[in-house]
């Protein structure tokens, strides 16, 4: 019987090893000798190699017995070349008819595998085709080749030629064409089924529509595709097929009705089997929002993501990039300018958000937040209704969770007052750049539309949310004051009217009393009203877009017109918010002393005088009417119940003030509307 190679080697490693641990170098004391009783074990066959014609050289070991073979090595070099010659001939003998012997084993052993690898498919075949014959019916139609597997696997049948397998290789890499035909049957079978293999082979279709759209890169030139999307209408069918229906089977598949419940389904049983599929629906959905750039498209893909919102939680990398994305459609900064891509993309956040857990809401305040910011750098004639639709979202969602829209109140309105403090200790031309710019102001403006709607007291909210949010009041409003009071020059007018305005609404909101009567009067007392203007042919210039006036408008006639304005119309609406409050009163009288006294100083200015004058009017027709009726009221200033109760039975046009405010902000409209 011949010795297994595996042995031969080993036997001729350990007479390799023990020749170079010999003493004397040229001769040895013994033959090699092998047990007699070892029928196994009759010669030694040595691989020879090139590396193996070398000649051994001499060690310093001691002889010694090789307990793996039982025998003593020794002997000259001439002898151990002999017996290598030796087994090299007999190896090559030997080697032959083996060879022979396991391709015949091998040849027979492959057949009997694939003979039972056909039978076990075959078995599985008739089994689906009791199952699910619908299936095993369009298995039938567009792959029959699978169901005949092995029915022509004879022992007799040759070989195919390199040519035929090239070819097949060739049909494998460009994959089968997509038809309207294949994506109806594909959308029938998921919505009447809820078909799980159908929603596989329309994700098969998508993968292929995505990737053909993605730059070529060597991940995706080895990538085998299945379908091939030939024209631009396929493309589209096999969208909204994956869009529309692959949700719906999925939750079906696991079991989960995301109407009724907020239980995510990677929660479900059957998750295992189907988190492959959902994996590869969420990941090549936010790859092809990369890609789409036609308005409608985008609006659909967006609109049909949001009710996939429990899908994508389940992988949170992949919902990171959703709401990196979605915030780049809100925003506008990857291009798209489409008003209702933009709702549907900020839907899509609000569902994330409100559905989901809190670390994604915080995720989203964050992120949202900043990017407003980013956003909001410039503000023009054709920027402003983009601002104020991110501003309207941004109220949207920190209303979501008082308790969270705090915390992240808490720490943006600390950076604004961070940036007041080192304006006002270092005093640089960069540290007031940064007080005074569109991106602090709309920033600070977010702030107060936010407080002004959860806070207001008309409205109500759930009372744990109103007296955490409240606690910014303060904060914010001192900001603002401290920043108005920064640079007291004329040409920052505009910015404080800004200011003025985002304070007015938190007043009138919130109920908060916030003094804002000597700021407005401050601008009456400026040179640029009270002195002589400069003689000037310039152009009128809208202040709404402005943080500061150009030098060339300080001091002009048009410009001390726009301030004029500017403030009266700030102080109707300043004192017409407490127009039926019952301390009214008090509160206008310094500013009609100062004003009465400003009509003196200024008599030379008949436009100033006018509007003046009116504001002095009703502002003392508004005393008169709160004070007559407060004369028969019966309780104490103290008591502060019956003080905000004062009045709430009578309609607020029936004040003096509110009425002419209302009047003034009709009249205005037309105005403009005449004006366009």
């Amino acid at each position: 019987m011949a010795i297994k190679k595996s042995t031969k080697k080993y036997l001729k490693s350990k007479l390799k090893s023990t020749v170079n641990r010999r003493d004397q170098p040229k001769t040895f004391k013994k033959k090699p000798s092998f047990n007699k009783s070892d029928n196994k074990q009759k010669e030694i066959v040595q691989h020879h190699d090139d590396d193996d014609e070398q000649v051994y050289s001499s060690s310093d070991d001691d002889e010694q017995i090789d307990p793996e073979l039982d025998t003593f090595v020794g002997g000259s070099e001439q002898e151990s070349e002999e017996i290598e010659s030796e087994d090299e001939s007999d190896e090559e003998d030997e080697d032959d008819g083996e060879d022979e012997e396991e391709l015949d084993e091998s040849k027979e052993a492959k057949k009997e595998r694939l003979i039972r690898e056909a039978e076990e498919h075959k078995r599985q075949l008739l089994e689906m085709k009791e199952k699910d014959p619908e299936f095993f019916k369009y298995l039938q139609e567009n792959d029959a080749n699978l169901l005949k597997f092995g029915e022509s696997d004879d022992e007799d049948e040759p070989e195919e030629d390199e040519e035929m397998m090239q070819d097949d290789e060739e049909e494998e890499e460009e994959g089968i064409p997509v038809t309207r035909e294949m994506i109806q049957n594909w959308k029938s079978l998921m919505s009447e089924k809820q078909s799980l293999p159908a929603a596989k082979q329309v994700l098969m279709a998508f993968k292929s529509a995505v990737i053909a759209g993605e730059t070529e890169s060597e991940e995706t030139q080895d990538m085998y595709l299945k379908y091939v999307i030939e024209d631009t209408a396929i493309f589209n069918l096999v969208v909204m097929a994956t869009m529309h229906h692959v949700p719906q089977v999925l939750y079906s598949f696991l079991n989960i009705d995301p109407s009724q419940t907020k239980r995510l389904p990677s929660t479900s049983n059957k998750w295992k089997k189907g988190k492959r599929v959902v994996k590869n629906f969420v990941s090549y959905s936010v790859k092809l929002l990369k890609q789409v750039t036609d308005a409608s498209v985008l609006s659909f893909i967006m609109s049909e993501l949001a009710k996939a919102i429990p899908l994508f939680a389940c992988f949170p990398k992949v919902c990171r990039q959703l709401v990196k994305h979605s915030i780049a459609v809100w925003t506008g900064t990857d291009g798209v300018s489409d008003e209702k891509v933009r709702i549907h993309a900020f839907l899509t956040l609000r569902k994330l958000a409100s559905e989901q857990s809190a670390s994604y809401l915080d995720m989203i305040l964050k992120s949202c937040y900043l990017a407003f910011q980013n956003s909001c750098k410039m503000t023009a004639v054709h920027t402003m209704p983009s601002i104020q639709f991110l501003m309207n979202c941004l109220v949207e969602l920190y209303g979501l969770k008082c308790a969270n829209a705090y915390h992240f109140g808490f720490v943006y309105i600390r950076q604004l007052a961070i940036l007041l403090r080192n304006a006002i200790t270092n005093k640089t031309k960069e540290s007031f750049k940064k007080i005074y710019n569109w991106q602090f102001l709309h920033c600070a403006d977010v702030w107060s539309r936010i407080l002004s709607g959860y806070c207001d007291l008309q409205t109500g909210v759930d009372a744990a949310g109103q007296q955490a949010m409240r606690q910014l009041i303060y904060p914010l409003v001192q900001v603002m004051l401290g920043v108005m009071s920064l640079k007291p020059s004329s040409k920052y007018f505009p910015f404080r009217f800004h200011c003025l305005r985002i304070l007015m609404t938190l007043c009138k909101k919130t109920g908060t009393f916030i003094p804002l009567g000597s700021l407005l009067l401050d601008v009456f007392d400026a040179p640029d009203v009270k002195h002589k203007p400069k003689p000037s042919t310039i152009k009128p210039i809208e202040l709404t877009y402005l943080i500061k006036v150009p030098n060339n408008y300080v001091r002009t006639r048009p410009y001390q017109v726009q301030l004029i304005d500017e403030t009266t119309q700030l102080m109707f609406e300043y004192y017409s918010s407490f127009g039926m409050h019952i301390g009214f009163p008090e509160l206008a009288i310094p500013a009609i002393f100062h004003l009465k006294k400003l009509t003196k100083q200024i008599k030379n200015n008949m436009h100033f005088s006018k509007h003046v004058g009116v504001l002095v009017d009703k502002l003392q027709e508004n005393s008169s009417f709160i004070e007559q009726r407060r004369n028969h009221v019966e309780f104490s200033p103290r008591d502060m119940e019956q003080c905000q109760q004062f009045l709430a039975h009578i309609d607020a046009n029936q004040s003096p003030l509110i009425k002419y405010m209302e009047t003034r902000k009709k009249f205005k409209q037309q105005m403009q509307e005449g004006g366009r």
